[in-house]
Formats: C-alpha cells, structure tokens, sequence
C-alpha cells in the first residue's frame, strides 16, 4: 500500500541509487532499482541465454517428475477441456 500511495518518492529514491525491497504479507517479492543498476545487474546476452536454457532445463525435470509422481493426470483431459466439461455439468441451461 505503501508502494501505491508513495510511487512518486520512492522512484525518486531508486533513481537517486537506493535499492527499494517490495515486501507482500511480509515476503520480499521484488527489488526496486535505478535503471543504471538494472542494466548492470542484467548480465551479457550470453548469460542471459545460458540462465534462460538452464531455467527451459529446470521445467523440463519438473515436468519429468511430475509424470512420475502423477501418472494419471496425463489420462485426463488438457485444462481448457477439463473447465468446458466441469462447466456443463454445473449449467442448468446446458442439460
């Protein structure tokens, strides 16, 4: 609420070399930092790439996992299909 009710200042802060912490229900979520900082901290275009594949890898294990863990949801239908059906079921005006 703060963020919303102060952006003015606070972007006045980050733009001055302030780093901002957003926190939500008492987790930082984000920082808040000058545009110079942000390039900085943004890496060449080769690491960029490099933690793009690498987090493409992460999904990838994931999805390998959870095909394991949960077999019978690869049965089922895909989710758009799943909520048309779900909807029908519950849609009066559908029977």
């Amino acid at each position: 609420m703060e963020l919303r009710a102060r952006l003015g200042q606070i972007l006045d802060r980050a733009s001055a070399g302030e780093r901002i912490t957003v926190v939500r229900d008492g987790h930082p979520v984000a920082a808040l930092v000058s545009y110079e900082e942000g390039l900085r901290l943004e890496g060449s275009p080769a690491e960029n790439l490099s933690r793009s594949l690498a987090a493409l890898d992460r999904l990838d294990e994931f999805r390998e996992r959870m095909a394991v863990e949960h077999p019978k949801t690869l049965d089922g239908p895909d989710a758009a299909t799943a909520v048309r059906l779900e909807r029908g079921r519950d849609d009066p005006s559908r029977s």
